[in-house]
């Protein structure tokens, strides 16, 4: 299952937690679940600074993150005081906003900006440490950015965006 989640989320650019945890939820408890998933994203990433080192933008790097990183961390300590019922209904109701917001405005773009960046960090790695999805939520904001996906992070000033 784990295998066929990361297939498909290289494939699109994203969703291997988004694919794997629910079904990963029938099988052990949400902290387990979200270690196997922190687990896949860990050697995923690291996999991918690897391949991409060239293409890393240190400016988007430092603003989106870092602090998405230090959220990760800060959403994952709070599981261990949130009631896992409470976790995985977050966890549905965060999937059903997302997949018809998605559907309901396909088109939607944020100007890049210091601030949105930072914002998407935040909001993304606070969620994936929480719930163990945020890519959703990383790939709309750094979407709407026009990256490209073999270019994670590079050159932030050749963007081409809206003012």
């Amino acid at each position: 299952m784990a295998f066929i989640a990361v297939l498909i989320g290289t494939i699109i650019g994203f969703g291997s937690s988004t694919i794997f945890m629910p079904p990963a939820l029938f099988f052990v408890d949400f902290k387990n679940a979200l270690i196997l998933v922190a687990v896949l994203h860990i050697s995923g990433n690291f996999g991918r600074v690897l391949f991409f080192k060239q293409s890393l933008d240190k400016k988007m790097l430092f603003l989106f993150g870092i602090p998405s990183v230090i959220l990760t961390i800060a959403g994952a300590l709070l599981v261990n005081y949130t009631n896992q019922n409470l976790l995985k209904l977050i966890l549905g109701v965060f999937l059903l906003v997302f997949s018809l917001g998605s559907i309901i405005n396909s088109k939607f773009k944020l100007k890049y900006s210091k601030e949105n960046a930072v914002i998407g960090g935040i909001l993304s790695g606070f969620l994936a440490g929480l719930i163990g999805t945020g890519g959703a939520l990383r790939s709309a904001f750094l979407t709407s950015f026009n990256l490209k996906k073999e270019q994670v992070y590079r050159n932030s000033s050749r963007y081409s965006v809206s003012s």
